[in-house]
């Protein structure tokens, strides 16, 4: 079983788009942390500007193109687990590594709820017509 099937139950891949002068698909790697998931991604020869990067309806799309005597493209879908920050997704390319990482939400905080005195009467209140209860 690869590693991204362990973290991500409903993560799949598209196939990648080779040339025949490409021997295999690139490499990656598939971390989770408390804050997030990190995702490296090896794609030698390819500058920055020849990667794209999308999010959209819980898929993260990565198209990469190496022009040159071997050429070749790459295109990998991942499906985003529900408790990624997807607006706050960050990539770098540094020495033919791609690396996204892909911060978690924030956990909803609970809500301290004020106790109020029956003097008035509660639904008036939620009503908002201020009468007073005898």
């Amino acid at each position: 079983m690869r590693t991204q099937d362990i973290l991500f139950p409903n993560f799949f891949f598209d196939q990648a788009l080779r040339s025949a002068r490409s021997a295999a698909p690139a490499d990656s790697l598939v971390e989770e942390t408390a804050e997030g998931y990190f995702i490296q991604l090896d794609i030698p020869g390819v500058p920055k500007e020849n990667v794209r990067i999308s999010a959209e309806n819980r898929h993260l799309v990565i198209e990469a193109e190496r022009a040159g005597r071997s050429s070749a493209k790459l295109r990998r879908v991942f499906t985003l687990p529900d408790d990624v920050n997807a607006e706050a997704i960050a990539a770098q390319v540094q020495d033919g590594v791609l690396e996204l990482k892909l911060p978690k939400k924030e956990q909803a905080k609970p809500k301290q709820i004020l106790v109020q005195d029956g003097k008035e009467s509660f639904f008036s209140r939620l009503l908002g017509n201020g009468e007073k209860s005898a």
